[in-house]
């Protein structure tokens, strides 16, 4: 029996319609169009319904298609990376893989060597040479009659040498008799003479305009007299008397000893 539906349209839809709608795009039908799909038969929506499943299975197993070559491809290309990177197994090769390293880095196994117990040496202890202190000269001792005196120039290690009867300023050498001074005394003043060895002579000038310092003369007269003054800080000035005054002991450019009027020389004297 027919459904309500078919009665009321009368016969079927034509199947050369069917097909020309299935190619149709759906869209929502508008309010007017609405009116006629009511009146429409129930086979043709069945119809429409059927071959729109059909085309959505048909395009699902063409993706799934697609999918299974694109993995084939994959695994062809890794199979022919992987065949490219082996080595030719075809062919009698002596060489393995991985290539053996060059003949100059081959590994060798050395022979076994005898090993023999290390014998430490001992460290040999030198004796350490002590070089003898440079002596000092304390330069503090205020000259005395009958007192021995190394003369000594300001901060410096120079010393009053007799030097072939001239008197000059050398390195101080200890035991050295010929920087040895004896002091003597005559009037109230002072003067130093050096024993070298069988005579004694003094310290002093000769000639009047030449206030070269000289030790040759074998007496202590006016020109041997000297006055020793202890300056407000370190050491003393030597004062030689000339003419009817004094002169103090200096050091001229050229390093001769002489009198020179207003030298600021000082001196020291270290007791033996």
């Amino acid at each position: 029996m027919d459904s309500p539906t078919e009665w009321q349209a009368g016969q079927e839809t034509p199947k050369s319609e069917l097909s020309a709608a299935s190619t149709i795009s759906i869209q929502a039908p508008t309010p007017s169009e609405a009116s006629e799909s009511d009146r429409r038969p129930m086979s043709f929506w069945g119809d429409l319904g059927r071959e729109w499943g059909e085309a959505t299975i048909e395009a699902r197993r063409e993706l799934e298609r697609r999918k299974v070559r694109e993995r084939e491809r994959s695994a062809a290309a890794s199979r022919s990376r992987d065949a490219d990177m082996a080595p030719d197994v075809s062919t009698e090769k002596t060489s393995t893989w991985p290539p053996a390293p060059p003949p100059e880095f081959e590994l060798f196994d050395p022979e076994p060597v005898e090993s023999k117990p290390v014998r430490h040496k001992r460290a040999e202890h030198k004796p350490v040479e002590h070089k003898p202190a440079k002596p000092t000269l304390k330069g503090d001792d205020a000259p005395w009659p009958g007192g021995t005196y190394i003369i000594s120039e300001g901060n410096t290690s120079k010393v009053i040498t007799n030097r072939d009867g001239t008197a000059v300023l050398m390195d101080f050498e200890p035991g050295k008799t010929s920087q040895q001074w004896v002091c003597h005394a005559k009037e109230g003043w002072l003067a130093f003479a050096n024993d070298p060895g069988e005579s004694t002579v003094f310290l002093g000038f000769y000639q009047q305009g030449d206030p070269k310092l000289l030790c040759n003369a074998p007496h202590m007269k006016k020109n041997e007299m000297v006055c020793v003054r202890k300056r407000p800080d370190d050491g003393f000035q030597i004062l030689m008397r000339y003419d009817d005054g004094l002169r103090p002991l200096g050091v001229k450019e050229c390093g001769n000893l002489a009198m020179i009027r207003h030298s600021e020389a000082w001196w020291n004297f270290t007791k033996v």
